[in-house]
């Protein structure tokens, strides 16, 4: 779920068999007890979660017991442990030996301070080897796993899994906004290639490099758009940086409830060397508006992660999404 800067919206869906989304209940509540993106009153907060949900229950006649949300975080850091699992003799790896050594290289990044919200690999290294595309099947002695994780704020991941708790759901996943952001507005084939993605939304500016469907590097932003210039700059900045580290960039793509300034889109152009446009949200109809990105992709990662279940039982799950904009597309739905 992600709470924007003046809505929360909770959205209800299921997948029918032909795999096609549909939208079953939503639910608005004014947002009440967050400044500048943060919680400052987590009652007043909880209260606006709860009203809500309780609308969409309502609007859909199901209960929500599953909740996907959205996760920002200014201080998110990157890092890159490698985890290790020893095997018996030269024995075939196996699934749950990559499993294993993921876990390990979870655990030497975990600190009080920060938690995990994202963990991907990177390589696979049998026996100290070259790098492999897919360990699974390969003898060896030892599997490495070098993996990029994200950490956030330990007290901010916290405030709002209790805050969550609080709210009634007591299974509540987060997804990094600007992963599901991404998602909403590129097809498949266009998250294989290099390419940087700017979720603009009223409370946060997320920036990422996303490649094989992995992000490569992470940043967020506090969004103010009375200070749009100063923005820019550092958005023009991270952008060079990210650049120079990946020279297979091939485009900068805009998104979320600020990208559809030509002003902004102009500046962004007239400062990068490499492509940049705005971009519609994709696979879902009458969504795809990029202010809906990161509904759009919450659904397609949610279905994504949850393949090998029925995805998005009315009585089990739901997506919940903030928006103030949202009311123009319900109204058609409803």
């Amino acid at each position: 779920m992600e709470i924007g800067a003046e809505q929360v919206t909770v959205i209800i869906a299921d997948r029918k068999a032909g795999g096609e989304l549909r939208i079953l209940g939503t639910g608005e509540s004014d947002l009440r007890g967050m400044a500048k993106g943060e919680i400052v009153h987590i009652g007043d907060v909880v209260e606006s979660v709860v009203d809500a949900s309780g609308k969409a229950e309502n609007s859909a006649g199901v209960q929500v017991q599953k909740l996907y949300y959205n996760l920002d975080d200014t201080r998110i850091e990157s890092v890159w442990p490698v985890g290790s699992k020893m095997l018996d003799g030269e024995g075939e790896i196996q699934g749950s030996d990559v499993r294993a050594a993921l876990l390990a290289a979870q655990r030497l990044a975990g600190n009080f301070e920060k938690k995990i919200v994202y963990a991907c690999e990177v390589d696979y290294i049998v026996d100290e080897k070259d790098p492999v595309t897919d360990p699974v099947g390969i003898f060896g002695h030892q599997l490495d796993v070098i993996t990029h994780l994200l950490l956030a704020r330990a007290e901010r991941v916290d405030v709002w899994a209790r805050l969550m708790r609080r709210a009634g759901f007591s299974s509540a996943i987060p997804i990094l906004s600007g992963l599901a952001s991404a998602y909403g507005v590129l097809s498949a084939e266009e998250r294989q290639g290099e390419r940087i993605i700017w979720d603009l939304s009223k409370d946060y500016l997320n920036g990422l490099v996303l490649s094989n469907n992995r992000i490569l590097e992470y940043r967020t932003l506090l969004s103010t758009a009375s200070e749009w210039g100063y923005a820019s700059d550092v958005i023009l900045a991270v952008c060079q940086e990210f650049k120079k580290k990946h020279p297979g960039i091939v485009e900068v793509v805009l998104t979320g409830e600020l990208a559809g300034d030509d002003r902004r889109l102009a500046e962004l152009k007239n400062g990068l060397e490499i492509p940049v446009r705005s971009a519609a949200c994709v696979g879902i109809a009458r969504l795809e508006n990029s202010q809906y990105a990161s509904i759009v992709g919450l659904l397609r990662l949610a279905a994504e992660s949850d393949k090998r279940s029925v995805f998005l039982k009315p009585e089990r799950s739901t997506l919940t999404l903030a928006s103030s904009k949202v009311r123009s597309f319900l109204s058609d739905y409803f």
